[in-house]
């Protein structure tokens, strides 16, 4: 099956729901925390009368202290990225996460996974979205935290679901501004699909407004996981669902230490010093510990990681070596 036609697989899991409702997301001012509202790429605070000025349809939900501090982390990311040979053509976005060709596609074959396994999830947690066969009712209102490139979000969109997509990052390539690349003639994902500036540690977002955040592949960049899910936890509605997938997830952190001491080895050999404190990986039971501390209930899924993965981790449990990370889906349900 072609990467494309897997796509529509998948996403048929979700189609298009009907548009309900035209004011979308509820925004707080950055700076001053008062209600605020969005007008094309800025956003205005009547609070103070304060305007913040976005660009390329990106709203500035990023304090400017903030914007600089970050500024040494997403250049030697961003030097990273395009070292390891992430990215490509327009049609190589529109086909993620079903990558059959590239250096990376064993890394997309996990995501690929991962990425049915949420989809299924979100099904079984929302049965009114689905009623008779044909998809009806409701569209979800949707929080990707750490977005990247872009490519759940788009998905998401595509499928008639209102989504807001944040990140630090407004890279053509590797962040916000990727998101350009995906759309085709006669679609217009955009009409559902806003994106922002902003940290997962610090939200600028009023409370109980969405029924689905995802964390996809990103979690694991955050400075402060714990203040993470907390915003996590604070903007979604009762009931609903924040999926963390794709973070690579160790039993004991001295695995995931020895995993971040060898990556940043090798990036000190392209040039690139340590340029931000994020944790690097996940410590299950503290995670599950840290997320029931903030309210939520939790299920774990495990995605199948492939033979050669198993093998591998067989291999080190003989040798002592460290592990391979696990890659599986967190499904945490606000109560």
């Amino acid at each position: 099956m072609s990467p494309r036609s897997d796509a529509a697989t998948a996403v048929s899991m979700l189609p298009p729901a009907r548009e309900s409702g035209s004011d979308r997301f509820r925004y707080l001012c950055p700076e001053c925390g008062a209600g605020a509202f969005s007008a094309g790429s800025d956003l205005l605070c009547p609070a103070e009368g304060r305007r913040l000025s976005g660009a390329g349809g990106v709203l500035p939900l990023l304090r400017a202290e903030r914007v600089a501090a970050l500024a040494p982390f997403l250049d030697a990311y961003r030097r990273v990225r395009r070292i390891e040979g992430w990215g490509g053509a327009a049609d190589y976005y529109r086909s993620l996460p079903f990558v059959s060709e590239g250096n990376h596609r064993a890394v997309w074959k996990l995501r690929a996974r991962s990425f049915r396994r949420a989809l299924r999830a979100i099904a079984a947690r929302f049965p009114d979205v689905k009623q008779a066969d044909e998809w009806d009712k409701i569209a979800l209102r949707i929080l990707e935290i750490g977005a990247g490139c872009g490519w759940f979000s788009w998905r998401m969109a595509r499928a008639g679901h209102y989504v807001l997509a944040t990140d630090i990052s407004l890279d053509e390539e590797d962040g916000l501004g990727a998101t350009s690349r995906y759309a085709l003639p006669g679609e217009a994902p955009g009409e559902r699909l806003l994106r922002a500036r902003a940290e997962m540690e610090e939200l600028p977002l009023e409370d109980a407004q969405f029924d689905l955040v995802v964390a996809n592949g990103s979690l694991h960049y955050a400075k402060e996981p714990t203040r993470a899910v907390a915003e996590a936890h604070r903007v979604l509605r009762s009931g609903g669902l924040f999926l963390v997938l794709d973070s690579p997830v160790y039993d004991e952190p001295e695995s995931g230490n020895e995993m971040v001491r060898r990556r940043r080895e090798r990036h000190r050999t392209f040039g690139i010093g340590d340029a931000g404190s994020t944790a690097g990986f996940l410590v299950e039971r503290d995670f599950l510990s840290l997320s029931a501390g903030v309210g939520f209930a939790f299920e774990i899924l495990r995605p199948f990681e492939g033979f050669s993965r198993l093998l591998r981790r067989a291999s080190c449990g003989v040798r002592g070596t460290t592990p391979p990370a696990r890659f599986p889906l967190f499904v945490l349900e606000k109560r």
